[in-house]
């Protein structure tokens, strides 16, 4: 294990001075109190990149859903096709599946709220439940166009 001991005032002269700059790539230094540590990236022998890489996989597809297909959805399926600026599910249908998105890919998750403002003050996002994982999933829109960009400005 690479690691050095080092006092508190001693460890921010030598990150500042870049003297723990590893030269090996995918790897990371790790500060911890008093000793860095490096740490090799997204190994498959280690149990925790293994089930961040796993969880990756399983929720990129809520990030690039919230753009188009579950706006789509919720406006045609669950608003009956009225441009309503946000979705929220009644609270005695928590536990029933008539909120369900499998017509978008979500076989297992269900819809619970959806806010479709897209503005200077607000963005587009939506709270769901994922059954498969049993995760409450909160998903937010990023920059999607030009005009988005100079509102994050």
């Amino acid at each position: 294990e690479n690691s050095k001991k080092l006092s508190m005032n001693d460890t921010s002269n030598e990150i500042e001075s870049n003297k723990f700059r590893t030269s090996r790539r995918n790897t990371l230094l790790i500060l911890n109190q008093n000793h860095i540590s490096e740490h090799e990236l997204l190994l498959e022998s280690n149990s925790s990149d293994a089930s961040l890489m796993q969880n990756a996989a399983h929720f990129v597809k809520y990030a690039s859903y919230i753009y188009l297909k579950l706006r789509n959805t919720v406006v045609e399926t669950f608003l009956s096709g009225s441009e309503g600026s946000c979705f929220t599910r009644p609270l005695d249908t928590l536990f029933r599946r008539e909120f369900n998105l499998a017509d978008i890919g979500l076989e297992k998750t269900s819809l619970c709220y959806m806010n479709l403002v897209n503005g200077i003050i607000a963005t587009p996002y939506a709270i769901m439940v994922d059954d498969e994982v049993n995760k409450v999933v909160i998903v937010v829109r990023g920059t999607r166009s030009l005009e988005d960009l100079v509102m994050d400005l």
